[in-house]
């Protein structure tokens, strides 16, 4: 009689040993959960604006950020910056280790995102849609705390080590 044998899960997970490459996916699969956040918190009325039109407001005219090619545009460096924060996630996670994975991420997702991007760069007004109002920033913030969570969480779900 054949003895039956159990696989443990680590072995089925997914892994990816280009770092590059993991915290790309990382940073793009961390959007989810934020760009959920963020169209809730516009559809129910918290904020006026959606995430994709504050970063396409960066490089087109206001008017230009509620039509069809500024949301794709928007929605574009939006990816774009995630994956960006990603890889920098992967990084700090691979140079510090593991331990406390959830709030390496959140320290990177707030600290270049919501402090550097939103803060300092919107503060410069470059932007054609800045949020001065308090209940956007709580949203960016809420939607940046779970980007970063989300981030960490793959950086080390997906990690060969």
């Amino acid at each position: 009689m054949e003895k039956l044998s159990v696989k443990n899960n680590y072995e089925d997970k997914m892994i990816i040993k280009d770092k590059i490459a993991l915290g790309t996916i990382a940073g793009i699969v961390a959007t989810i959960p934020q760009i959920l956040i963020n169209v809730l918190s516009v559809q129910i009325g918290i904020t006026p604006h959606y995430a994709f039109q504050y970063a396409a407001s960066i490089f087109v005219y206001k008017n230009l950020t509620s039509t069809f090619g500024g949301l794709l545009f928007g929605w574009l460096i939006w990816e774009s910056m995630a994956a960006g924060l990603g890889v920098v996630t992967v990084y700090l996670i691979d140079w510090t280790g593991k331990d406390y994975w959830w709030l390496k991420g959140m320290l990177i997702s707030n600290t270049l995102m919501f402090i550097f991007m939103y803060g300092f760069y919107f503060g410069l007004e470059a932007p054609k849609l800045v949020a001065w109002d308090l209940e956007t920033n709580w949203t960016f913030f809420i939607e940046n705390l779970a980007f970063g969570v989300t981030a960490g969480y793959f950086s080390v779900r997906w990690r060969n080590k």
